[in-house]
């Protein structure tokens, strides 16, 4: 086996912290704790930086699905902000284990507070029920910021208006949960949106630079210890009669 060199190592260490997934986020990303059709007690989690970080987020608006909608739907706010919520009867009627819906939850929205800088905030929402059928479940989203800016998540092409910036926010449906536990309780306390900002890692990312720091200094001692052992090999050898 050929040795390891300390550069080698560090150059593939540092290109593998610079390639992680999520060290360069979207503004609006979504997540669930669970994405299977007629899942129950379900968090969807909406991850929100700053699209200018000198520039404030100071509102979100989350349009839900409407043709199969999301059932119990109950928003929590981060610290500082406040959640409310649209109601409107079903497109068509609609009954769940044998008992008719009158209503379901079409949007949510989160203002009154402020997200300034490179730092983010998570908005979750808590569902009950989540639609039967293949999925993927998909969200238009808008998100304001202090000067009356928006950056918009559609897939809705108004005529004669310009497209939305980016499409509408999908969450499959698979068998695999996409957030942390952390995140995934049925019910959640509210959220300070002062946390570590976006150029730190999580902590994964963070045992990943241990490690590698690790390979760094195993490789460095390594080198070293065989560089020395040369050096005692040839003063041996100019030493001798």
């Amino acid at each position: 086996m050929r040795p390891i060199r300390a550069g080698a190592v560090a150059t593939s260490v540092a290109a593998a912290l610079v390639l992680l997934p999520g060290t360069a986020a979207a503004d609006v990303t979504v997540a669930a704790s669970r994405a299977q059709a007629g899942a129950r007690h379900v968090t969807i989690t909406f991850r929100v930086t700053n699209d200018d970080p000198a520039v404030p987020t100071t509102r979100l608006e989350v349009f839900l699905p409407t043709v199969r909608p999301l059932l119990g739907v109950a928003p929590t706010a981060p610290t500082g902000w406040t959640a409310r919520v649209a109601t409107a009867p079903p497109a068509a009627p609609l009954t769940v284990d044998g008992r008719p819906v009158p209503e379901i939850t079409t949007g949510v929205t989160w203002e009154g507070g402020m997200l300034t800088g490179t730092g983010y905030a998570v908005f979750p929402i808590d569902v009950d029920r989540l639609p039967d059928g293949a999925g993927p479940l998909r969200f238009h989203v808008i998100q304001t910021d202090a000067r009356g800016g928006t950056v918009e998540w559609s897939d809705l092409v108004p005529y004669g208006a310009p497209a939305p910036q980016h499409p509408a926010l999908v969450v499959p449906y698979s068998d695999t949960p996409t957030v942390p536990p952390a995140l995934s309780g049925h019910h959640h306390e509210a959220v300070d949106v002062r946390v570590p900002e976006r150029t730190r890692s999580p902590w994964w990312t963070v045992g990943l630079a241990v490690a590698g720091v690790g390979l760094i200094g195993a490789a460095s001692a390594t080198l070293g210890r065989r560089q020395r052992q040369r050096f005692a090999a040839v003063s041996r050898r100019g030493s001798a009669p």
